[in-house]
This record gives structure tokens, sequence and C-alpha cells, in this order.
């Protein structure tokens, strides 16, 4: 049988060239903050949005005036909702700023590479990049254009950690990031795993989701007729204990785990 594609999944999981990034860490500018009450009241708002990570907690700093958290990928990020949160708690907000995990695609409306697509994880529309002013951030911006017109496929090297402020487009709930650095997420291991419980396709969709939920996961293949699941990774020792749990959710028990070092030439086209 046909091995199931990550990409194919993913695509099945509307994560396809439309799709979503994921934003994983979010700092604010807060305006107002006097006190730590002021810091208490910041911090009790934005941990009722259900995509806060209530686990990290929201740290809000009166030195700084910033306050940051860590974001649940599977959980739609709108700007407009942090900005609400804030102004609720009787404060202004600032910059937004956010650390998100895509693959960096052409934007299709743009045929002047002025703004390119971060997607692929997580929930919500594709988020635009643009460059920003300063000279280094230009010369990132030059170095993510060249990624963009690789063509190794829609994995690999493409894949890519960015850190960016947020701006409004048409909308306040419509938004990018202005570029301020980004780096690649090297494909460093090849993970190939003996499950049971891989008997058709909704099986491997709920693998396949099960394991997309990791940002060390650049791709991953599930075939029905050996029971393997072959899963592309970041980083030369991956956490095999955290993989083993993914599988777990999914319902799989884990036979064998066996670990190659990874090598471009084995990333699937």
């Amino acid at each position: 049988m046909t091995p199931t594609n990550l990409s194919c999944v993913l695509g099945a999981l509307a994560l396809a060239a439309s799709a979503p990034a994921a934003v994983e860490q979010v700092s604010v500018r807060v305006d107002g903050l006097g006190c730590p009450f002021c810091v208490h009241g910041v911090d009790a708002r934005l941990g009722e949005l259900a995509g806060v990570d209530r686990t990290a907690g929201v740290k809000t700093s009166l030195e700084t005036g910033t306050t940051r958290f860590t974001w649940n990928t599977d959980v739609e990020f709108d700007p407009a909702d942090v900005r609400r949160a804030i102004r609720e708690a009787g404060f202004t907000p600032r910059d937004i700023s956010v650390w998100v995990t895509g693959t960096v695609r052409r934007d299709p409306a743009d045929d002047s590479a002025t703004s390119l697509l971060l997607a692929d994880g997580g929930r919500g529309p594709a988020v635009v990049l643009r460059p920003g002013d300063q000279a280094d951030r230009r010369e990132s911006w030059r170095d993510l254009v060249k990624l963009s017109a690789r063509r190794r496929g829609a994995h690999g090297a493409r894949r890519v950690r960015v850190a960016g402020v947020v701006r409004a487009r048409n909308g306040d709930s419509s938004w990018e990031i202005v570029l301020d650095r980004w780096a690649p997420l090297e494909f460093g291991a090849l993970v190939t795993a003996g499950v049971n419980e891989l008997a058709g396709v909704q099986d491997s969709l709920r693998t396949m989701k099960a394991l997309a939920a990791l940002d060390t996961v650049i791709h991953a293949e599930a075939d029905h007729a050996t029971g393997r699941v072959k899963i592309w990774m970041t980083g030369k020792d991956p956490d095999l204990d955290l993989l083993r749990e993914r599988l777990a959710s999914a319902g799989c028990t884990v036979s064998f785990i066996r670990v190659e070092q990874g090598s471009d030439d084995s990333l699937p086209e």
C-alpha cells in the first residue's frame, strides 16, 4: 500500500498553501503599568485567552513594560484578541512581537517578492512576511527570498522559525509580520518507528496530526503495509520519549524506534 505522506495528510487537515503558521511565543509592549496590581490585572486578563499556555503562564514585567507568554499552536492566534484583553485590563497595548514557525513560500499575489507567506502548522490564515527597514533586516530578507525560491519540495530547508512585529492589514484581525530575524529548522535525524493500530487512512490521519503538533517534525510518512512511520526531525538527538508520547496520544503502540543521522539527500522531494 502506498505510504501516507504528511503533506497530503496535512492538506486534508486544511494545512495547504493558504495554511496557517504556528505562533509559539508572544511579547507585547504595554503602556500604563504602574504597580504590581497592574501586572496582576494584565496577567489575569491575558490568562483567560484560550491560546495562552497556562502551564508556562503570563509573565508581565513592570520594569520593562512588556508581557510575554507561550501560545498553544492548536488555537488560532488573533492579535486583536490580545489587544482587546489588555485594553479590558485598563491598559494600552503597543507593539506585538511573535515567534512563528512555518514553511516559507512565495506570495502568489505578489510577483515582486516584496512579501512572502509563512504557512503550515497552527490555526488561522497564512501569515504575510514583509522586510524591515534596518540594513541587517534587509540582508535577512534577501536570504529568506532566496530560500523561498529553492525547489526541493514542500518540506526540508524552507521550514523556518521567524521573529517579527505584528502589523494590521485589512482590519484588526488580518495581520502580517515585519521581519526581525529568522533561523532555519535544520534536518538532523530520520526516525523510523514501528507502530500498531495503523490499519487505515483514519489511523494515519490521527497519527500524522499528533506528529504535526511537534515543531521538531519536518516531514513524516506512514506505511500501512509495514506498520512503520518515518519521521524527518530537526536536531541530531531527537526527544524519543516525547515522540513516543505523541504516538501514544494517537492510539499507537510503539514496537521499536530506530534513529539515523540525517542528510539532505534523504529528505523527500
